[in-house]
């Protein structure tokens, strides 16, 4: 049924007791978005109480599959191509007509995306961005974006466009680029929002990066304000702070008119073309130099004048002459452009002739130290502030005969022995004389070298010849060589004796004679001269011998000698001996060389040496080892004596004498005790003797203590 005749129907909805009939018809979705020839399912459901109401869907759209239930029914519409439609939904309860509507929005997806090409760009000027956006639909829903990099440039939507098709925008900006903006990415951006009901979609032109140029200092051109005809000068054109990078400057540089080939060479910010600029006639000539970065162009220009100034001419009459000849120098210019060319005659020391004339002339009268003197004609062209010059130089051969002396030819030599040497002499004389040596009648070859040995040393007889004359000299050669020591000249070990006078032998040989200091190991000072020697001065000696060409250092040991003496004489354990016992005597000396032993003792058969002699041992010493014992020592320088008196005493006759005096004594005491008994004996009276072993006034009379005897008491 066409939308059209539903008309009728719709007005029974409004007659009376239609309310009682009424009911609800719904469609999902209400709303939606399809893309442009794309499809979609409506349902559409009431709430009629007769499940098998009859309905349908009125649309102007393709139908295509559809489903159907209780209660409701589903339509697929495929083919979509209208931008904008309103399908209807109806169901027929018991005669009562009831229709919900959907809404179904068509887009399209943006055909492209494009971002104009962006021109080379100068920092400060305005240039506009344009963006395109084609064929999108619906435009309403459309958002264009321009972004920097990360940054939002310009944003623009398009709300209030009429009409529901596809459509194509253009969006455009304004931008004053920087030199920070250089490099920087211009992006496009297109958003399709069809949300709550559909998608968002994005899309987005190409990149499009910012070239930024920028040439801040005009060039600065450099070559010679005035360049010879014919002759190339360099021209160098430089232009600093270049930006983005001194890569980027492109050059044009013109002489006259003319193209110039050049090479670029960049430094840091800095970007300088050289080119060779010349041309074949004189004049003033223009050198232009263009640079140009992106769409900025710098110009400079500078006139530089052409001129031509020809060498000057020197002329000598006679440049070989004899001595006291007479010669003729000359000296003359061409003409230049511009005119003006001066002229002065010099030789190396001081000028000869000058002046604005074309030509100067000398003449003179050729002396031997005119021989190889230079000669020169300068012309000088003054332009503005420029003097340019220009020399011609000649020299004078004068001939003359030879000659020997000390400066060519010294009469003392020196060579070093090991080294590769020539005699040297040579010989004054024009033209140059042969000079030859000999020694001992043995030619030498002057300019030979040879490898200088001692036997090289002595007087050489040289000659020089020429055309002119002949010249002869004597030459003493000196062989150098470093300083040397050996066993015979300094011998590696000496021996002194103390006391004497002495002095380190040392000497060396070399040329120059060396100086021959020697040094104990140790100290500081030098030993020098003689000196009485002491023990002390033993040890080891270093001495070097020195000269201009070396050193050598020589160990040399000291020994002093001197004469023994008995130290110690030593008894052990005394000097008094008992009889049968032992004893030691130890003799200890000391001398340079270490000195011998020698003992007188007394005769006896039981005195022994030790292995050096230095200790005599006596073992059960008697009477017969009484006496003196002397040691003595010796060595190459003396000799020196110690002695010392044994005692040997005999405990026999002690004992005897001891035995003696108590018998004496032992008599007199019995001869006392007889005494006493007498005297004591028949007394009468009460004696207590209980005890008597214990009381302290007994007196123990036996031997083996049986018999006391008591001082009796009357009681």
């Amino acid at each position: 049924m066409r939308l059209r005749q539903l008309g009728p129907l719709l007005l029974l909805l409004a007659l009376p007791g239609a309310a009682e009939q009424s009911f609800n018809v719904s469609v999902w979705p209400e709303d939606s978005v399809v893309e442009h020839g794309g499809s979609i399912w409506l349902n559409c459901s009431h709430t009629c109480r007769d499940p098998g109401a009859r309905g349908g869907l009125e649309t102007s759209l393709t139908k295509a599959e559809n489903k159907s239930g209780p209660g409701w029914m589903a339509q697929e519409l495929v083919g979509i191509r209208e931008w904008v439609s309103a399908p209807q939904c109806y169901f027929d309860c018991h005669g009562n007509l009831t229709c919900a509507v959907a809404h179904i929005t068509t887009y399209q997806l943006p055909e492209r995306v494009v971002l104009e090409p962006l021109p080379e760009m100068e920092p400060g000027r305005a240039y506009s961005l344009t963006c395109r956006v084609l064929n999108v639909a619906p435009v309403t829903h459309l958002t264009v974006t321009l972004r920097q990099g990360g940054r939002t440039l310009h944003t623009e939507t398009f709300q209030n466009r009429t009409g529901t098709g596809p459509d194509s925008v253009t969006v455009t900006h304004e931008i004053i680029p920087q030199r920070q903006d250089h490099g920087q990415e211009i992006t496009c951006h297109a958003a399709l929002d069809l949300r709550p009901h559909g998608q968002l979609f994005q899309n987005s032109s190409p990149a499009v990066g910012l070239r930024v140029f920028d040439l801040p200092e005009e060039p600065q051109l450099q070559t010679s304000p005035y360049i010879e005809v014919g002759t190339r000068a360099a021209a160098r054109c430089g232009v600093a702070g270049v930006f983005p990078a001194a890569g980027e400057a492109r050059f044009t540089l013109s002489f006259g008119g003319e193209s110039v080939n050049l090479t670029v060479t960049t430094s840091g910010a800095t970007a300088t073309a050289e080119g060779e600029v010349w041309s074949p006639s004189p004049g003033p000539h223009e050198l232009n130099c263009t640079v140009t970065v992106g769409p900025v162009a710098r110009s400079a220009g500078r006139s530089v004048l052409v001129y031509s100034f020809p060498q000057p001419v020197l002329e000598i009459d006679q440049p070989q002459a004899l001595v006291n000849r007479n010669v003729s120098v000359t000296c003359s210019a061409p003409a230049s452009q511009p005119p003006g060319t001066t002229l002065r005659l010099r030789d190396s020391e001081r000028t000869l002739a000058s002046g604005p004339q074309p030509r100067l002339q000398l003449t003179l009268t050729t002396r031997k130290g005119d021989n190889g003197r230079q000669f020169t004609c300068e012309g000088t062209l003054t332009l503005g502030s420029h003097s340019l010059v220009k020399n011609t130089s000649a020299q004078l051969i004068v001939l003359y005969q030879p000659t020997l002396d000390e400066s060519g030819c010294p009469s003392h030599q020196t060579w070093l022995e090991g080294t590769p040497q020539q005699l040297a002499c040579e010989a004054d004389g024009n033209p140059t004389p042969e000079v030859s040596c000999s020694k001992d009648g043995e030619a030498l070859g002057i300019g030979a070298v040879q490898n200088v040995t001692r036997g090289h040393a002595g007087v050489y007889r040289c000659s020089a010849a020429s055309a002119h004359g002949t010249a002869g000299r004597d030459v003493t050669v000196h062989v150098a060589y470093k300083p040397t020591m050996d066993e015979s000249s300094c011998p590696s070990t000496q021996v002194w004796l103390e006391g004497t006078l002495h002095t380190l032998a040392c000497e060396a040989h070399g040329i120059p004679v060396p100086r021959v200091p020697c040094t104990k190991e140790g100290a500081a000072e030098e030993f020098g001269g003689k000196r009485n020697v002491s023990r002390n001065d033993s040890g080891t000696y270093y001495c070097r011998a020195t000269n201009r060409l070396g050193s050598m250092k020589r160990r040399v040991t000291v020994r002093v000698e001197y004469r023994p003496i008995v130290l110690l004489l030593a008894v052990s354990p005394s000097d008094t001996i008992p009889r049968g016992a032992n004893f030691n005597i130890s003799c200890h000396a000391e001398g340079s060389p270490a000195p011998t032993y020698r003992w007188t003792v007394p005769s006896a058969p039981n005195v022994h040496s030790s292995a050096d002699n230095s200790t005599v041992s006596v073992a059960g010493a008697d009477r017969h080892n009484r006496g003196v014992y002397i040691c003595r020592v010796s060595n190459a320088h003396g000799q020196h004596l110690g002695q010392v008196r044994i005692q040997v005493t005999d405990h026999r006759l002690i004992i005897a004498a001891l035995i003696t005096g108590a018998a004496v004594l032992l008599l007199g005491g019995m001869a006392g005790l007889v005494y006493y008994l007498k005297s004591t004996a028949c007394k009468k009276g009460e004696y207590n003797v209980q005890d008597a072993e214990s009381s302290a006034k007994a007196t123990c009379l036996g031997r083996d203590g049986a018999v006391y005897g008591i001082q009796l008491t009357q009681s």
